[in-house]
């Protein structure tokens, strides 16, 4: 592939320059840490203009009961729909933890990965919309009342469940 079919395929205008090619491509690289009552979590979100998605990151409870956590990452405005039009990214995880009364652990974890085509298809958006993106805890001791939390006013949105 040359040099003017891939500015073509990112919406640049040809010619351009090496350094324009060097910002389109760069991946996002997004880290976060995050405190939720006596729960806390940091983690990293990795996107390459190719569609891959990285999303790993750990979390502890320091707390006396268990909880079920969800973490969502939200960029505003990044995948394009035909019926809604510009459309918000959802990346959500979703966890239990325990507390010193719970049973099992205290820490979870998560490393995920995929290649989606609406990451791809919408690089440019969604590398200019990583810029105003945020990162939220939600916890709960019902796991839907925490995933509802995460993902409150989202309707029509892109989720990328990982």
């Amino acid at each position: 592939m040359g040099v003017r079919q891939i500015a073509d395929r990112l919406g640049l205008t040809y010619p351009v320059s090496c350094a324009q090619l060097v910002d389109v491509l760069a991946p996002i690289v997004l880290n976060f840490s995050l405190t939720a009552g006596s729960t806390s979590a940091k983690g990293e979100i990795t996107m390459i203009s190719s569609g891959g998605v990285h999303f790993r990151g750990s979390i502890h409870d320091g707390g006396l009961v268990s909880v079920k956590y969800s973490v969502a990452a939200v960029f505003t405005n990044a995948v394009s729909d035909p019926r809604y039009g510009m459309i918000p990214l959802l990346l959500t995880h979703q966890g239990e933890i325990a507390g010193t009364f719970g049973f099992g652990s205290r820490d979870d974890g998560w490393d995920e990965s995929t290649i989606n085509d609406s990451v791809f298809a919408n690089w440019r958006t969604i590398k200019q919309a990583a810029s105003t993106s945020t990162t939220n805890m939600f916890t709960a001791w019902d796991a839907y009342e925490a995933f509802e939390a995460a993902v409150a006013g989202f309707t029509g949105a892109f989720v990328l469940n990982l």
